[in-house]
């Protein structure tokens, strides 16, 4: 397993439920894993695209997201 963000979408439940068990990974959100040997806020804060795009796929960033290029202030702003 090389991936730092894992998807429920990109993999089997069982696999997801069995890495849990293991303390292989850490579920931080709904349908989202982090390594366990990972920060998951430092993925989070990499990987933040890729979680937007699985929990919120049809969203467009918007505001102070927009005109930084991303989370402003910890905040990302968000229309769907």
């Amino acid at each position: 397993m090389s991936e730092v963000i894992l998807l429920a979408t990109d993999h089997p439940r069982s696999t997801l439920s069995r890495l849990v068990k293991q303390d292989s990974i850490v579920k931080i959100a709904r349908g989202v894993y982090v390594r366990s040997t990972v920060d998951p806020e430092k993925a989070v804060a990499r990987y933040w695209r890729d979680i937007v795009g699985y929990l919120v796929p049809q969203a467009v960033i918007t505001d102070r997201s927009a005109r930084t290029g991303g989370p402003a202030n910890g905040v990302l702003y968000l229309a769907s």
